[in-house]
């Protein structure tokens, strides 16, 4: 069953029902001390999203991490959104 859920959500990404976000959708810039300018485009639409924020944690989870994890490139889309 475990299998076939795996095969499943494969499916709806090749089908773009599920976009997948990487770092490559993310562009960061120094703002200052201790704030970077977060730039968020979509990879389905192109739309652009810009915020800046101070949550370093976030940053070094994502911009400066080798493999950022899923939750972390969500977070900060959910941040750059809102």
């Amino acid at each position: 069953m475990r299998y076939f859920s795996y095969l499943c959500f494969k499916l709806l990404i090749k089908l773009n029902l599920i976009v997948m976000e990487t770092i490559n959708n993310f562009d960061f810039e120094f703002a200052g001390y201790g704030h970077y300018k977060v730039i968020f485009t979509s990879s389905k639409t192109g739309k652009q999203w810009k915020t800046t924020t101070s949550d370093m944690q976030l940053i070094d989870a994502t911009k400066n991490s080798e493999s950022p994890k899923r939750k972390d490139l969500e977070m900060l889309k959910r941040i750059c959104k809102n």
